[in-house]
């Protein structure tokens, strides 16, 4: 956030309200985890992990223009894993304050920016497979924590129309206060729209 703001000084633009730009997208990528182990009450080893795959997820951002090329806002995403074959999954909540920087070349706007903000972690690891039934089962386990999430992203909008978009973008999520084993990461890639409306 930092770095964009310093770029509008040095070239000499003055902040001022220009209008704002929000939408949805949807994403998927890659990514995985470190290899972990689950331990029973006696601390025995029952598995062994290292999650990796495909995510699929959605979310969206609100942005308000300040400049040409400066916006500022807000976004939020939840992406979930599935692995192992026997229902688990891991799943993250991300978002917070975004900052970017956008260049407008014709139809085309390449933009670069980061998200500061918070996250939460849930990891349900099923050991077996488990009937749809009302059988209380003890071979699981569950993990849930939080953390404090920076996200850096590189992006490109395409005009369809004045008012319409598609966007673009690739981001990492990093989890910087409280990395745990089974925290996934990786790269992720988004597609989806974004409406604006804009003062002439």
């Amino acid at each position: 956030m930092f770095f964009t703001v310093c770029s509008i000084t040095s070239s000499g633009q003055k902040l001022k309200y220009r209008g704002f730009s929000g939408g949805m997208m949807i994403h998927s990528g890659y990514v995985s985890s470190e290899s972990y182990s689950l331990i029973n009450s006696t601390g025995d080893l029952v598995s062994r992990h290292n999650m990796h795959g495909t995510p699929f997820g959605i979310g969206g951002s609100i942005k308000i223009h300040l400049s040409d090329h400066f916006r500022l806002g807000s976004e939020g995403y939840v992406s979930t894993l599935s692995y192992d074959n026997n229902g688990s999954f891991a799943s993250v909540g991300w978002g917070g304050i975004l900052a970017d920087r956008i260049w407008q070349l014709d139809k085309i706007a390449p933009f670069i920016g980061i998200c500061i903000g918070g996250g939460s972690f849930k990891n349900l690891t099923l050991n077996s497979n488990y009937g749809d039934d009302y059988i209380v089962e003890s071979n699981l386990s569950y993990r849930k924590y939080s953390f404090m999430a920076v996200t850096p992203f590189v992006g490109m909008e395409y005009a369809i129309t004045d008012k319409v978009r598609l966007v673009f973008k690739a981001d990492y999520l990093m989890n910087v206060s409280n990395f745990q084993k089974d925290f996934l990461r990786g790269i992720r890639l988004f597609a989806g729209f974004s409406f604006y409306r804009l003062k002439d």
